[in-house]
């Protein structure tokens, strides 16, 4: 699977991209955003700050996370939410699934974290060294293409 992969369906565009790779500016701030970061053998804590900052700013409502470190990558989420006195980022959901079905988390990502009819974007993440992550692929594009089954 490659990384920088941009499929629609429906009302649904999902991105996927490995941590690396992915390119902040090439998402326009059109459509609200989940974001679904997957980490099993990727925490760094700067750049996972700075990357869940940014894509707060891209319009997030969502963040997911799964895999190994989904607990504190999930936490320190909640630390950005909750720490901007700035502005409010109360509207923010968050969820970690460390030990959750592939499947099941593909299908609540893709189907589940949004439920309005207007356009949105699914972002997922993930080390592109992680065989997981590689099989969490396939099932996103599996739900996008056909449902959940």
């Amino acid at each position: 699977m490659s990384t920088n992969l941009v499929k629609h369906s429906r009302n649904c565009e999902l991105i996927i991209s490995s941590f690396d790779d992915f390119n902040l500016t090439s998402i326009i701030k059109d459509r609200e955003l989940v974001c679904l970061l997957i980490v099993n053998n990727f925490f760094d804590k700067e750049k996972i700050l700075h990357l869940v900052k940014k894509i707060i700013d891209l319009g997030a409502v969502f963040f997911l996370t799964y895999g190994k470190f989904s607990d504190e990558v999930h936490d320190l989420i909640d630390k950005i939410i909750e720490g901007d006195n700035d502005r409010d980022l109360s509207y923010i959901a968050t969820t970690s699934h460390k030990n959750e079905e592939i499947k099941d988390i593909s299908y609540f990502f893709i189907r589940s974290t949004y439920l309005d009819p207007k356009e949105y974007r699914c972002l997922a993440l993930f080390d592109r060294y992680d065989s997981e992550s590689m099989e969490l692929q396939s099932e996103l594009m599996k739900v996008l293409d056909e449902g959940y089954q």
